[in-house]
């Protein structure tokens, strides 16, 4: 006679709780570097879709939400398997494509490419040099002479691939730069092909039309300082020497060796061949300086069909990482005016640091009304007080709630902070370096609004009891 008591373990537990388990699984890591966050919850669901069976069909989908896509064929055929996998797929939330990229002018010349070698080895050397001269007391003698022969040590290298190719008799680290250059010339030409009459783009895009929970398309240039190196003592070791002779430019690097190759157009093109396959995207984060001199302005129909391609948008995010020293910005006004010219816009990011004195809302804010806007922020940029009130009359006072600008700049003569208290906003922020003075903030206040001052700036909320129902409370 059976057990009237029969034990169930966990493989009798119903899939909707299985996923539940292993959702908490995932986020439950320990990052000690606090930089390998991505690696360590990857890490968790890995090792769950090894055990068995039902673990691997209940969780697959948790592996990856987050894909990055680098301009080479390896890179764009584990996108494509990825894309194609009936579990892994559906659980893919976000495309980030990463833009930097293998120069033409270092690829065509083996002069040119070893200066630019050198180069990075005595930027590593100063590096080095400047942590021994500034905290020199923080180490031991021994640290300090081992320190000091790293430096003399990447100093010879440096010198070696200064002058690579032009003497016969070549020695260790002459012989790995040029397997080095060979490895970065064929990464070269794969990069080319693959920007030859759109490929990339329409590769990537048929790839996030199979991926049915896709909804968020970043561009980056290089992340997380990944081909940055701390120590001479790194260079030491094969393996990472040539992981740098063979690493692409970021595109400020890339600024230093014009005639560059910069795959700007992937930025527009992508987005039209999306369009094409119907792939409607409801955010977009542009994280590369936009103001390309390589690139012509797009033509009337061109930017018309960019606009078409992002009537979707619900969130848009440019953050240049870098200062615009030079012209045209005439690209970035038409990229941000096309993703910005929607009326199903609801979050807006912009992070410029501009050196110009041109109006960002006259620029590349577009005149219209916005119905769904909720939330803006703005960093380093410029504005007119006239312009800046022009927007808030556009925006929907029964939504939009929020304001945030933080070291901007303006002229006009008008009071912004006046114009935002008499705006339809219950909540922004000014960080106080923009306003000149706290004094400015502080002196102007009125009882119906609470300020709450943080680190870098002030908050204003709108009290409760002073505004009507239709705009909420906090």
């Amino acid at each position: 006679m059976e057990s009237a008591t029969k034990h169930s373990g966990i493989l009798d537990l119903p899939g909707e709780v299985l996923l539940m388990i292993f959702e908490e699984f995932k986020n439950f890591y320990q990052d000690p570097n606090m930089r390998n966050t991505r690696i360590y919850k990857n890490r968790n669901i890995v090792n769950v879709r090894l055990t068995c069976k039902k673990f691997c069909s209940v969780s697959s989908h948790l592996l990856l939400d987050s894909v990055n896509v680098e301009i080479n064929l390896r890179s764009v055929q584990r996108f494509q398997d990825i894309s194609k996998h009936p579990l892994i797929a559906r659980g893919v939330r976000s495309i980030r494509i990463l833009l930097h990229y293998h120069s033409g002018s270092l690829a065509e010349n083996l002069s040119t490419y070893g200066i630019h070698q050198a180069q990075r080895i005595r930027d590593i050397v100063r590096a080095l040099e400047s942590i021994i001269n500034r905290d020199y007391e923080l180490y031991t003698e021994i640290s300090l002479n081992r320190m000091r022969e790293e430096c003399h040590q990447g100093l010879k290298i440096a010198e070696a691939w200064q002058h690579l190719g032009q003497s016969n008799d070549e020695g260790l680290f002459e012989r790995m730069a040029r397997s080095g250059y060979d490895i970065y010339r064929s990464l070269y030409e794969e990069q080319e092909l693959l920007r030859e009459q759109r490929r990339f783009s329409r590769h990537v895009a048929e790839g996030i039309a199979r991926m049915s929970g896709v909804r968020q398309l970043e561009f980056y240039d290089i992340p997380e300082s990944r081909y940055e190196y701390t120590s001479i003592s790194d260079l030491m070791e094969h393996d990472k020497i040539m992981n740098m002779l063979v690493s692409p430019l970021s595109w400020k690097e890339g600024d230093d060796y014009r005639p560059a190759s910069p795959p700007c157009e992937i930025v527009f093109d992508l987005p039209l061949a999306l369009r094409e396959l119907r792939v409607q995207l409801t955010s977009l984060r542009i994280a590369a300086a936009l103001y390309r001199p390589e690139i012509n302005v797009p033509s009337q129909e061109r930017s018309a069909d960019l606009t078409a391609a992002m009537q979707s948008l619900r969130t848009f995010t440019y953050a240049c990482n870098s200062i615009h020293r030079r012209p045209p910005w005439t690209l970035t006004y038409h990229y941000i005016l096309a993703a910005l010219n929607n009326s199903n816009i609801e979050e807006i990011y912009i992070n410029y640091f501009s050196v110009t004195m041109e109006c960002l809302f006259d620029q590349m804010i577009p005149r219209r009304d916005w119905p769904s806007l909720k939330k803006v922020e703005l960093r380093y940029c410029y504005f007119h007080t006239g312009c800046l009130s022009r927007f808030l009359n556009g925006c929907n006072p029964a939504v939009f709630k929020y304001l945030g600008l933080h070291s901007m700049t303006w002229s006009g003569g008008a009071d912004v902070l006046g114009i935002l208290k008499s705006s339809c906003l219950d909540h922004f922020f000014i960080r106080y370096d923009a306003m000149g003075q706290e004094s400015l903030v502080l002196n102007n206040e009125q009882p119906r609004w609470l300020v709450e001052k943080e680190s870098n700036g002030f908050r204003f909320r709108r009290q409760p009891n002073i505004y009507s129902v239709a705009r909420g409370t906090f």
